[in-house]
This record gives C-alpha cells, structure tokens and sequence, in this order.
C-alpha cells in the first residue's frame, strides 16, 4: 500500500509532550501490538485515544506523521542520555556502546512493535526513514571511531574502512532484533537471544579480513541467477515484472504497467496472480533457488574461499536477478505472500550454515549454532541490501561483498587468524 501524500506539516512546532499527543501516542503504541500499519486507521487511533478528529490532525497529517514522532521520540529518549558517540574513543567510549547496546535491547523489548513498525517502512515513509537514519548515523560514527582508535593502538588489524564495519554492524543489530521481535525466525525467539550472537559475530568483523590473496576477490560468473524464458503466459508475465524492476521499484509498478509490459490483459494477469505481491512472490521464489543452491554448495566446499567469494559472485549476477533481491529485501516485511517465501528460502539457507558451523567448530562455539548462523544469514541479508541501494557507507559493493564473504568464512569456519587476540 502507498502511504498517502503529506500535504501539510504540523500548523506550529510541537514537542510530543502535551496530553493529546501523549494519548495519540500511546494508543498508537497500543494498537500496533495488535495490527499493522497499513491496517490501522486514524479512526482506530482516534477511539483509543479518546480525543476528537480535529485535535488529531491538529497535531498529526497522517498515521504515518504519528509514528515518525514516535520513533523520533523513543529513540530520543534512548541514546541522548547515554549519548555514545559524546564520549571520548577508548574504554570510556567502549563501556558508553556497552551500555548504549543494553539500552537497545531494553528499547526492543519495551517497544518492538513500534520498532518494527518503523523499519517495515523505512523505504516508503520518508519522514521515518530521517528519524530513523538520523540516530543510525551517529552510532555508525560512534562505532567506526572506537574500531579506528582499536586499530590505531594496536588491538585489531587493519580491515574494512571502520564506517563500513560499523555499518555492518549496525545492520545486523536491526534485522536480528526485527526478526526476533516479530518472531519470524525460530533460531531466534526473541530479540534478547540474538544478543550473544551478534556479539560473536562482531568479535569476527572485528577481527579483519582472512583473504590472504586479493586476487580471490575476482567475480566468477553465477549460476543460473536469471529467469529461465517463459513458455507460457505466466512465465511472461513474470519476465515482465522482472524487466520493470530493473527501472522501478515494486512500490510503484501497478497490474496494469505489468499487462502492458507482458502484451496481456489485467483480465489475464488476474487469472494467473491474484495482485502485483502475488505475482512477485512467485518471481522472487524463482530467482531465489539459484541463490541458496549456490550457497548450500559452497558452505560445504572443502576450499573455505569458496565460502567467501559467495557474495562476491552474488554481486555480479543477472540485473533482473539482483533487481528482484533489491526489492524483495526492502519489501518482504510488509507482504505477506513474499515473507512466506522468503523466509522459507532464509531457513534453507541457515540450515545449512548451521550444519557447517557446527561440523566445522564444534565445541569451539559458545554460542547455540542454529542462532548464530541465524544472526550471520541476517547480517548478510541486511547488509547486502544496503550495498545493492548504495546506501550511505556500504556504496564500495565490491569492498561490502568482500567484507560479508570474510564474515562468512570466519564464522563458520573459525580461519580468522586474530580473532583470538580480539576476543582475549
């Protein structure tokens, strides 16, 4: 659903603070327990409220105005206190990101609906996306600045541009925490037990890159990532929507540019596909086969570069290919058709790490292998996304490929020589 159009900002400045924005605020929290922004309506939150249409919209343009005041809020009121990137590098700002990290998984415990809510529309709610971004930028500063003073005194090797690091970082926390609260993923059941995990998984990326040879960073062709040609309608209505995302995003393509595209009629399209989600689900559960079969081949290679040149090769595959993750990564939160799918093709994914890990390491591992392939499958994901949007420190796709295929090695595998000295 595309929210509806802002037309006008608040009539004066507000500070959150008076009795009918806290009664707004509140109910809103409430109810998003219970359903889902694009299913709540400004009456509902009228009712719980119990405050008039007209002191709503004195306030508030739309549901989504009132969540972006929320998160702004929540976020406020969870790192200015503490204030992590205010300290100086070094133990004092480690022990502030310590602190800042226990606070974080308290903000998601309290409020994960919220939470959720806000990153389910990160990349169709503008005003959310600049809360939202605003407080992520200041922790990746944080974050990259104590790796830098860490390298610089001698306690982790040289790596990744310590930006991208935190970036990464960053990532992981949002999409294990997400997947945690909203129970998506059984190898996390909630957002506290991915803690342990990510903390690994940081003591890894810590510890730099285990490539000893640059050149293994070629790209190597994929195999199979496009669309096999369609010999029937709904195979070329698929191609049709493949072609269109390599200009468009999902959120803005209708059944009728895709009947247009595909030379059929919307009668035809709706015969085959019940809306524009359903057709992409079925696309997407396409193209995703070649992506964890490749993955399942490599995570059991008995060379462990295998592993690493994974992502690699991902981000050299088909354009239609990498369109269809593009989108599907931004939007699988929000459909229900697609999250079916793409959690299945997840699960299949995390099996196999978790087999790897725990046939590689062991009793090495202190943390349970199934959450920890299940944190590293959702730093990869997330973070792979942002290199595919160019997002902000993760445009360098080649040194973000790079960076998530030494993670994965490192992980399952346990070859990253300095991990030891990061982790003593």
């Amino acid at each position: 659903m595309t929210p509806p159009r802002i037309s006008r900002a608040r009539p004066r400045a507000h500070d959150g603070r008076s009795g009918s924005e806290t009664a707004i605020f509140a109910a809103t929290e409430a109810l998003l327990t219970e359903t889902t922004l694009q299913d709540l309506t400004v009456a509902q939150i009228i009712g719980r409220a119990g405050i008039s249409r007209a002191n709503f919209y004195h306030y508030f343009a739309s549901k989504f105005d009132v969540l972006a005041a929320l998160v702004a809020r929540l976020l406020d009121e969870a790192y200015l206190p503490d204030q992590p990137w205010s300290a100086p590098p070094g133990k004092q700002r480690a022990r502030s990101l310590e602190t800042s990290m226990a606070g974080t998984v308290e903000l998601w415990s309290a409020h994960g609906a919220v939470i959720c809510a806000a990153i389910e529309h990160l990349y169709t709610v503008p005003q959310i996306a600049e809360a939202w971004f605003a407080v992520r930028e200041k922790l990746i500063q944080a974050v990259g600045e104590q790796i830098e003073y860490e390298r610089s005194h001698g306690r982790a090797p040289a790596g990744p541009p310590p930006d991208m690091v935190a970036t990464m970082l960053l990532c992981a926390l949002e999409r294990t925490f997400y997947v945690g609260t909203r129970k998506l993923d059984a190898r996390i059941p909630t957002a506290v037990h991915a803690a342990a995990a990510l903390n690994e998984l940081a003591a890894h990326a810590l510890a730099g890159p285990i490539t000893p040879d640059p050149d293994a960073a070629a790209p190597r062709p994929h195999e199979q990532t496009g669309l096999p040609e369609p010999t029937d309608t709904a195979g070329g209505i698929l191609h049709a929507v493949g072609r269109l995302l390599c200009t468009n995003s999902l959120e803005e393509l209708s059944v009728a540019t895709i009947a247009e595209a595909a030379e059929t009629s919307r009668a035809t399209f709706y015969f085959y596909f019940a809306s524009k989600e359903d057709a992409f689900a079925a696309l997407f559960g396409q193209i995703a086969e070649p992506f964890v079969h490749l993955i399942e081949q490599r995570v059991n290679a008995e060379d462990p570069t295998e592993l690493g040149n994974l992502v690699v090769d991902w981000m050299h595959g088909d354009e239609v290919a990498l369109a269809v993750v593009r989108n599907a990564v931004h939007e699988w939160p929000r459909h229900p058709e697609l999250a079916k799918v793409y959690l299945a093709a997840a699960d299949r994914i995390e099996d196999a790490l978790a087999a790897a890990i725990s046939a590689s390491r062991g009793s090495e591992v202190n943390v349970d292998p199934a959450e920890l392939a299940a944190a590293l499958w959702w730093t990869v994901e997330n973070t792979f996304a942002g290199a595919l949007a160019a997002e902000g420190h993760l445009a360098d796709a080649e040194g973000v490929a790079r960076m998530l295929g030494d993670l994965l090695v490192a992980t399952v595998f346990g070859t990253c020589s300095a991990l030891e000295e990061v982790t003593r």
